[in-house]
């Protein structure tokens, strides 16, 4: 004889268990994406630009102005060749996570450069 599984109703006298000696495995159910939340710990490249401040998550080998105008940020440009300077911002952090300062860069802003503005057409994040 068979041992069958203890069940509840197997413990009271004189009932019989309705339970299979061998039960299928139920079906193990499929399992929802989980959200991808915000990672705090991502660095994230701060700047300014006239009286409007912007955080831009990074994105490799993009131009700061295109990963910013990607992100839905509102900022200013025009000619994205590094000639104009419209697109002139002011890093506030995240400056190492950029290519250093290029020569139409050096050009355009002078010693600005070293003071942390740069033109977000011509920065391209590491």
């Amino acid at each position: 004889m068979k041992k069958r599984p203890f069940t509840v109703g197997s413990l009271k006298p004189n009932t019989v268990s309705s339970a299979p000696l061998n039960p299928s495995p139920s079906p193990i159910p499929k399992a929802h994406p989980i959200p991808k939340l915000p990672n705090p710990s991502k660095p994230k490249i701060l700047f300014s630009q006239s009286k409007s401040s912007f955080s831009v998550d990074p994105q490799r080998n993009r131009t700061l102005l295109d990963a910013a105008l990607e992100q839905g940020q509102n900022v200013e440009y025009k000619c994205t060749k590094g000639s104009c300077g419209r697109c002139t911002v002011r890093i506030s952090n995240g400056q190492a996570l950029l290519s250093r300062p290029n020569e139409k860069e050096k050009e355009k802003l002078k010693q600005a450069v070293g003071e942390g503005y740069r033109l977000a057409c011509q920065a391209i994040i590491l």
